[in-house]
């Protein structure tokens, strides 16, 4: 074997487990450990690699000398190359199975000691064309134009994707369309730098280019992404470097299957990137919450209202939470036309509103949907819940290990947790939801076992 640190390149190299973003990794006393996307225990690889920070290094595979018997076909042209999924190389259970060893580590290193909790496993099962949504950088290379992600090699290159199976049709319809007119364009194409592209009811659409600050450059690319999708019928929308977003911002139709109505979702809201994906969460909450009716719900961190549409059906009051004041008037104007009166909305952080709550003598919300962004809430928030009345906690959370962290806040504040859950929101990739369903007060002691 070559000498890694002065080459940049072993050969032979046995892959030897999976990391946290499901890159293949092997141990070397020279070097520490190798993160090698793509690869799979059981795989025998020549790899290049960088250098090494931390106790660690990335690398690619130049040549495979073996590979696992459990990698399968990618179904992807591109897959060699692209960071976009990491997991498409094995089969949907090996992939799930991965994710629930994940959740049972990440609970068990971070979570307090607690519950026998079954652990769910809940997939939309599918793979291909199932992404609303995504984003793709623009790079104009020797006149030719690239659309896509960044390249798994070392110098990280962008890698043109306008054929991307995981995207939906009509997404791939869209970024092909803009990719034609910009490869005809490539000196008005060299000023974007990314294209977003959302997909919505109804065959909605929406384009968001991200430009330089030029004015003169940004109305050209303007004209030409207008004159290319118009016809689509997909709206373009503009995001200037340094500029604040457009006031108010363009929105888009997104289903909301409890009500049976469409939420005019803001561009600047969160919204599922993939909605069977989305949908089967939703089933999740649902399980958890039974048949039972409750007098009054919180959804923190409602967001446009994906889960708000189902509590509302499930208590007689609903108090929808979220700092995004721009996506809470378009779910209250979608309670409005679902005649969901009992509906209410409040702006602002979660934990400034929660504590003036129970200021208010607030003392009625049994029951609480919790769906932050990737960071934990923290004890700070968390703290108010009991006090105002929430006996029962369903926790929806986008980073499993922040997800855990607040866990242990919940457990400290009297919650105790019932059931678990891997929500594999983004097939294909090393993502996962994970959901925690909590009670107040119960006097159990439990492990985590995989169900």
């Amino acid at each position: 074997m070559s000498d890694p640190v002065e080459a940049g390149r072993v050969e032979g190299l046995a892959v030897e487990g999976v990391g946290f973003q499901g890159e293949g990794w092997a141990r070397l006393e020279a070097l520490g450990f190798l993160s090698i996307p793509h690869a799979w225990p059981g795989d025998v690889v020549d790899v290049r690699h960088g250098a090494p920070r931390r106790g660690r290094a990335w690398a690619e595979v130049v040549a495979w000398r073996a590979r696992s018997p459990e990698r399968v076909d990618p179904a992807c042209a591109d897959y060699d190359r692209c960071s976009g999924c990491a997991l498409r190389h094995v089969a949907l259970e090996r992939e799930l199975a991965w994710k629930a060893s994940e959740a049972c580590a990440i609970l068990a290193r971070y979570a307090p000691s607690a519950p026998p909790v079954e652990l769910d496993v809940v997939d939309a099962g599918v793979r291909s064309g199932h992404r609303a949504r995504g984003r793709f950088a623009c790079a104009v290379e020797g006149g030719a134009v690239r659309l896509g992600l960044r390249a798994i090699t070392l110098e990280r290159e962008i890698l043109d994707l306008r054929g991307c199976p995981a995207q939906s049709a009509r997404f791939l319809e869209v970024i092909q369309a803009l990719g034609a007119a910009l490869d005809a364009a490539p000196a008005v194409a060299a000023s974007l730098r990314a294209v977003e592209v959302r997909t919505g009811a109804d065959a909605a659409a929406l384009a968001c280019l991200a430009v330089e600050a030029d004015p003169a450059a940004a109305a050209a690319l303007e004209a030409l992404a207008t004159a290319a999708l118009a016809p689509l019928g997909v709206r373009v929308a503009l995001e200037i470097e340094g500029e604040e977003a457009a006031e108010p911002p363009p929105s888009l139709p997104i289903a909301l299957s409890g009500w049976g109505v469409t939420v005019q979702a803001p561009r600047t809201s969160w919204v599922h990137a993939t909605p069977a994906c989305g949908e089967a969460m939703v089933g999740w909450v649902v399980s958890r919450l039974g048949g039972r009716r409750r007098a009054a719900a919180l959804d923190l961190c409602a967001g446009v209202g994906t889960v708000t549409a189902h509590l509302a059906q499930r208590a007689a009051r609903v108090l929808a939470v979220d700092a995004d004041h721009r996506g809470l008037a378009a779910l209250q104007a979608a309670a409005h036309e679902a005649g969901a009166a009992h509906v209410q909305t409040r702006a602002g952080r979660a934990e400034v509103i929660l504590r003036k709550l129970r200021a208010a003598g607030e003392r009625g919300l049994e029951v609480a949907v919790i769906n932050p962004m990737r960071l934990p809430l923290g004890a700070a928030t968390l703290e108010h819940l009991a006090p105002l009345g929430v006996r029962e906690i369903i926790y929806l959370g986008p980073a499993a290990v922040s997800a855990a962290k607040d866990l242990e806040a919940l457990h400290g504040a009297g919650y105790l947790l019932q059931r678990a859950a891997v929500l594999n929101l983004h097939p294909g990739t090393a993502h996962f939801m994970l959901g925690l369903h909590l009670r107040w007060g119960d006097d159990v002691d439990f492990e985590i076992i995989k169900g």
